[in-house]
């Protein structure tokens, strides 16, 4: 099936929104990269700090795709703008739940194993 031009404006403008994320893509995967070299010494820390980046990563994508994608469709669908802004409030209440879970489990990573003494 061949692609029309909104959805080849539709990918450029995904393609373009990840490329502006890349700075904070690649610092997570480099971040990944390290918890995972460090998995012998701090296992439960290295596994906490895996699941948030890689989530993280996961998320942004979708939340480019999300961003670009939804809104379109929704126009082709014949929603009205205050119908497409309801959508995008509720994926925005959703992508900061995300977030919030992702902070937790990277802040809980770097405190929550601390003794007392250290």
């Amino acid at each position: 099936m061949p692609i029309n031009l909104s959805d080849r404006h539709i990918l450029d403008s995904i393609i373009r929104l990840l490329m502006a994320s890349a700075p904070y893509l690649s610092l997570w995967a480099i971040g990944i990269v390290m918890a995972l070299s460090r998995w012998e010494k701090h296992p439960e820390v290295s596994l906490l700090v895996v699941i948030s980046l890689s989530v993280n990563i996961i998320h942004s994508i979708l939340s480019a795709i999300w961003h670009v994608w939804l809104p379109a469709k929704l126009t082709e669908k014949g929603f009205d703008q205050l119908g497409i802004a309801r959508i995008s409030m509720r994926r925005a209440i959703i992508s900061m739940v995300i977030q919030l879970a992702i902070w937790v489990t990277l802040l809980f990573a770097i405190f929550g194993w601390r003794s007392p003494n250290t």
